[in-house]
């Protein structure tokens, strides 16, 4: 039998790694996980709410919906308390793509809320240039250091602080680092 302390403590990685903008790793904490959970229906049903919008944060909204329906499908049906443990994204979307998904509850999503908007993820490399301004470093100094061009840099630099919503610096470290990447 699993034991499900050790897989809620793996959810609750999945989860932080979603938080922090890096879907595609709370994505795999979570496919590893469907074995330990199967069988489980309250921690099945959280391993759901975390790889449904991790699918979504990486614009992948085939793969959202299909684990959607498949939460709908559960024995005895998604009920409508149990929907509303899914961003509020992934309700929407299953409002509009799975016929079986419990009416709409206008209770609060009580998981999972406030998470990064889809595609506002960092890459790898903006979080390399996020630990270099953190570090204290000139664009010129990051772009050498990075073996990039200042126009290169300067593009990144742009996305970052888009994907961040911040219009500095200082914000940029910031915000990095209250989702935990650096």
């Amino acid at each position: 039998m699993a034991d499900t302390q050790f897989a809620y403590a793996q959810l609750v990685q999945a989860a932080l790694y979603l938080y922090a903008g890096h879907p595609k790793r709370a994505i795999q904490e979570a496919l590893q996980l469907h074995e330990e959970t199967r069988g489980f229906r309250k921690i099945e049903l959280r391993r759901l709410c975390i790889l449904a919008p991790a699918h979504h944060q990486t614009n992948d909204t085939k793969s959202a919906t299909d684990v959607l329906a498949y939460a709908a499908d559960f024995p005895g049906g998604l009920l409508t308390n149990e929907a509303t443990f899914f961003s509020p994204e992934c309700r929407e979307l299953a409002q509009e793509e799975v016929p079986q998904w419990p009416a709409e509850n206008p209770a609060a999503s009580v998981f999972l809320t406030n998470l990064p908007k889809p595609g506002l993820a960092l890459t790898d490399r903006e979080i390399e240039v996020v630990a270099q301004l953190a570090a204290g470093h000139t664009r010129s100094t990051i772009a050498e250091n990075l073996s990039i061009s200042l126009n290169t840099l300067k593009t990144q630099l742009r996305s970052i602080y888009r994907k961040l919503n911040v219009s500095s610096r200082e914000d940029a470290v910031h915000g990095a680092q209250r989702r935990g990447l650096i």
